[in-house]
């Protein structure tokens, strides 16, 4: 046998111990490339669920309040026809007709807290059987069931529900506005459409969460829904007390009874569970936050009537005199009417338009005195009844005779009482 020649026989073991070294930054490289690879995909869809969670905020006007509302128009349009499908299906046979009195004490109440707010109005429609009910945007449907249930609710679409069973504990119209004006308020901010975008977002998020445990279990949706969910509904609910507090006073109906309502609820009903398992606060709770805000409510939200209306717009007529015209500065008093012509004495016609109640004047009649009124109409001793009310300190017919003298000759001329605006 021959021996083999090796240069570097010697030097092969230690080449072989240097190899198998690693060098540092490769080690350092790999690790990270080992973290990057483990938890890369969920750090990307933390930051881009983060990303579309924060694009997604917006604040309720009402109450600025942040809140996250991912809803498409197409969405609500299919959110508004299956809702309306469901109450169809569970409870159509059970709504009351629309000539029913208690539909129409509920129909009245509800027209008056939204068009006093101006909202639209409430329409008398029957229900149907369709999905769609061909609501303007201006138009709310209110419906009231037969059913011994003491509670009320609103549809995405303006449809206000009213179970016969609420009756027993309401004592009057205010406190019947204060039910209907917390479901208006409900529709008014969009909580129907938020607790949808919010229940979605929950469903995403306990699906990662199983993801990354690596466990199907209930415990994460269980958790989400008591941390996040059910808070956020009671959060909605407090939201449509001030806002209906606020629809209440503004339509002129006493906010207070409110309070009164749900203390006297609180007694009655025996079947709350524990506020942190419900979606609504508790009855006391709910009194005791709408007495806190009532002071605030008819400060900022005062109840305009009409006459309220009317004072205001005399006072500002007074204070800039709109409705006197200027007498030029060489005329000391307004220039002396002429007599009018002759008028016919065949009778005029009663006007179509509505006209108070009041007893036929001696003097001058209202068509004397409408400005639009025909040179021949009337006579102003007819006692036709078509009169605006007893002109007792005029003239004569023929000298008071629109169109003939200054209607705001009396405005002008201080001390003569005749012919006041």
């Amino acid at each position: 046998t021959y021996a083999q020649y090796s240069r570097f026989e010697d030097d092969e073991p230690q080449n072989k111990q240097n190899n198998n070294e690693e060098d540092p930054d490769d080690r350092e490289f790999r690790r990270k490339f080992e973290i990057l690879k483990t938890y890369g995909p969920a750090i990307i869809l933390v930051a881009g669920g983060t990303s579309w969670y924060l694009a997604h905020l917006e604040q309720v006007p009402e109450t600025k309040r942040w809140r996250y509302m991912d809803t498409s128009k197409a969405m609500i349009k299919m959110l508004e026809q299956q809702s309306y499908v469901e109450l169809m299906q569970e409870f159509g046979a059970k709504i009351l007709p629309m000539s029913h009195p208690a539909t129409k004490l509920v129909q009245q109440v509800a027209d008056g807290l939204i068009s006093k707010n101006g909202l639209g109005s409430v329409v008398t429609r029957e229900p149907t059987s369709k999905g769609s009910t061909d609501q303007k945007p201006d138009e709310w449907l209110v419906y009231v069931v037969n059913e011994d249930i003491p509670n009320a609710f609103v549809m995405p679409g303006r449809k206000i529900v009213f179970f016969s069973g609420m009756f027993k504990h309401v004592s009057d119209e205010n406190q019947l506005a204060g039910i209907l004006a917390h479901e208006v308020a409900h529709q008014l901010v969009g909580h129907a459409y938020e607790k949808v975008s919010l229940s979605r977002l929950i469903i995403v998020v306990d699906i990662f969460v199983r993801a990354i445990l690596g466990a199907d279990t209930n415990l994460a949706g269980l958790a989400l829904q008591a941390l996040i969910a059910l808070p956020n509904s009671r959060t909605q609910e407090l939201e449509a007390d001030l806002v209906g507090l606020r629809l209440m006073s503004k339509a002129c109906f006493d906010p207070e009874s409110v309070i009164t309502f749900w203390r006297s609820f609180d007694k009655s009903d025996k079947r709350q569970v524990p506020q942190f398992i419900s979606t609504h606060p508790g009855h006391r709770q709910r009194a005791t936050a709408i007495e806190g805000w009532l002071p605030t409510v008819r400060s900022e939200y005062p109840c305009v009537t009409l006459a309220d209306s009317l004072a205001g717009f005399n006072q500002f007529a007074e204070s800039t005199d709109v409705r006197s015209p200027a007498i030029p500065p060489q005329l000391s008093s307004p220039p002396p009417s002429p007599r009018p012509s002759p008028r016919s004495s065949s009778p005029r016609p009663a006007s179509p338009d509505f006209r108070p109640n009041s007893p036929p004047s001696d003097k001058v009649g209202w068509g004397h005195q409408d400005p639009w009124a025909n040179n021949g109409g009337g006579d102003s001793s007819n006692g036709s009844g078509d009169s605006f009310g007893s002109n007792a300190g005029n003239d004569t017919a023929g000298e008071t005779d629109w169109g003939m003298h200054d209607p705001w000759a009396a405005k002008n001329e201080k001390g003569n009482k005749r012919g006041s605006w």
